[in-house]
């Protein structure tokens, strides 16, 4: 009896050794960190991503990692060791929120974000030739842009409350609420601060501004 109850122990024990073991051999890479980095703004729309897990990748982990790209584009992917390099086929839009999840077996393991910057190819053309670009500052186009808009530089304007960017092609402000299920009350509220901010920037009344909702 007493040599039962220790074949039967000895079995348990293997077999959370076992367990353990390929939960360890099985565990998804881990995210720690993305060129650009999360919450980035004028990042060039030329830009390629730079995403880098904490351990080296196989060919089994390499099948199993995935992309979601809001709004969407078109890609390619290229590994090495620890990293992935995501390049895209055509430039990204201008001044537009770009939303990033990495899945591993279809299973979301980390999400970044950035804005890129408002320029355009046709902008730049008109601004003349880039001095140069320095983690996605721009030289003497950008210096001349900031001149005709001297408030650009405080944005994005952000808290728990909302999001204030500017549209260029909407020639507004885009004022995107962050809590859900507002009442109507609450968001006037909302929107009078809001309004207020960009005063603190510099800009006067009217002010053409859009609300987007969560």
């Amino acid at each position: 009896m007493f040599k039962k109850k220790n074949a039967i122990i000895i079995v348990f024990v293997i077999l959370i050794i076992v367990f353990v073991f390929l939960q360890i051999k099985t565990q998804s890479p881990k995210v720690i960190a993305t060129q650009p980095e999360d919450g980035s703004i004028h990042v060039s729309q030329e830009t390629d991503l730079s995403i880098l897990f904490d351990k080296a990748l196989n060919d089994k982990n390499i099948k199993k990692i995935s992309l979601e790209i809001t709004p969407k584009e078109d890609f390619g992917l290229v590994f090495s060791e620890k990293a992935m390099i995501v390049s895209f086929i055509n430039n990204l839009q201008p001044d537009t929120l770009y939303s990033i999840v990495v899945k591993y077996n279809s299973k979301p393991i980390y999400n970044f974000s950035f804005e890129t910057t408002p320029f355009t190819d046709e902008i730049i053309s008109k601004e003349g030739a880039l001095q140069s670009i320095d983690d996605s500052i721009f030289g003497e186009a950008f210096e001349n842009f900031i001149e005709n808009y001297p408030w650009y530089v405080h944005l994005p304007i952000e808290n728990s409350q909302y999001r204030i960017v500017y549209d260029f092609e909407r020639k507004s402000f885009r004022i995107r609420v962050l809590v859900p299920d507002l009442d109507p009350e609450q968001e006037e509220v909302f929107i009078e601060n809001a309004i207020e901010n960009l005063k603190t920037i510099g800009l006067i009344e009217p002010i053409n501004y859009y609300v987007i909702k969560e």
